[in-house]
């Protein structure tokens, strides 16, 4: 035995198994994804449905989906930072990284392959089961779409994957945050200096190829967790506050802006980072919010089981689209639809991606996690005895 745990680390250790905030700012942002693929699964963003989305016009464009979509991913990564920032800043002793990676690989890994072969299936099942590759290709293509993300490959059996599989591409930023997690551990150690290090390091990496910004919102978990934010229990300051954040993120003209800074001269190379930190600060500024405030809005029910079951929503929702759009089209054609018609789909098929991951969850992700639940109660309980 190691002797009794502190107190202090025993209760907050129990405050992260309930995560209640967390698992409701994981529901909104599971449906902010789902909102955005709605329109792209249908192929509805022609001028029918321009003035639902948002508009066109010229080269400038600003669609309401692909914005909820990109606050979805954005919070998705905060909470990454800040789960597993947490768990090394609370507990202030060495990680069992052979541990950490095997539970990461059992919470990721069944709910993946399930989505994988559920895809593939669907794929041979519209193209009547036809092969067109070699056998070689094809064991190639299979492998790809069931290496858990890491290889990002769009197509299978030469078939174009990209609407159904699409969202795959944000987890080798995840696997990446994993891989470089014990490192950043390790330097914790210099403090602010090390603090300081990263964060100029980001920046430089954000000028030097823009599409690093991401990492910048695993930074905010990570500073969120390292500030220990009190909470302070001021929930409907806080719902207000982290709505109007969000909502100023959503409606933040990024095309517009991104344009005009590119048409001045002197500046023009700056134009996606000017974008990216103002976005990647009202999106930071949502999270330190529901970390310390605790919204209510993030403490609806509804939104806790969505959260609970969002990883699979995430992964299955495309599928599920696709295949309830061919239904739909097959029933009506999808150019003789009304606006009526979209929505009605659109809520039906919402409510089947939800049904599909629920089942996913409760198959195939929930076992997995009452197993490593029990045996982290068991180490607790002998190393408080």
């Amino acid at each position: 035995m190691t002797g009794r745990l502190p107190e202090e680390y025993m209760q907050r250790m129990k405050e992260d198994m309930k995560n209640v905030e967390i698992e409701g700012m994981r529901g909104i942002a599971a449906l902010l994804v789902l909102f955005n693929h709605i329109p792209f699964a249908s192929g509805a963003l022609d001028p029918k449905y321009v003035a639902l989305f948002g508009f066109v016009k010229d080269t400038q464009r600003f669609l309401i989906p692909g914005h909820c979509g990109s606050l979805g991913v954005q919070l998705f990564f905060c909470i990454t930072g800040y789960l597993f920032w947490k768990r090394i800043v609370v507990s202030g002793k060495a990680t069992d990284w052979a541990q950490f990676y095997r539970n990461r690989f059992l919470r990721l890994a069944p709910a993946y392959i399930l989505f994988a072969i559920t895809m593939m299936l669907t794929l041979s099942a519209i193209d009547g089961f036809v092969k067109h590759v070699s056998l070689k290709d094809l064991a190639h293509d299979v492998f790809a779409q069931l290496a858990l993300g890491i290889v990002q490959q769009r197509r299978f059996n030469g078939i174009d994957t990209t609407m159904f599989n699409t969202v795959t591409w944000t987890l080798p930023y995840e696997w990446g945050f994993y891989v470089l997690l014990p490192l950043l551990a390790g330097l914790r150690a210099k403090r602010w200096t090390t603090n300081a290090g990263l964060a100029v390091l980001a920046l430089m990496l954000l000028v030097y190829d823009a599409r690093s910004y991401l990492l910048l919102f695993f930074l905010s978990g990570a500073l969120a967790a390292e500030m220990r934010l009190r909470t302070r229990l001021r929930p409907l300051f806080g719902s207000v506050a982290f709505c109007l954040l969000a909502f100023a993120d959503i409606i933040f003209p990024k095309e517009a802006v991104a344009t005009a800074i590119a048409t001045t001269p002197g500046i023009s190379s700056f134009a996606d980072v000017a974008v990216y930190l103002v976005q990647w600060i009202l999106v930071s500024a949502a999270f330190f919010v529901a970390i310390g405030l605790k919204p209510y809005i993030l403490r609806v029910r509804p939104l806790i089981l969505l959260g609970t079951i969002s990883y699979s929503l995430y992964l299955l929702h495309l599928t599920v689209l696709q295949i309830s759009i061919r239904i739909a089209d097959k029933l009506q054609p999808i150019p003789q639809w009304s606006i009526a018609h979209f929505w009605h789909w659109a809520i039906i098929a919402t409510i089947c991606s939800i049904g599909a991951a629920a089942v996913s969850y409760a198959l195939v992700e929930r076992p997995f996690l009452h197993r490593r639940r029990n045996e982290r109660r068991s180490t607790l309980a002998d190393q408080s005895a």
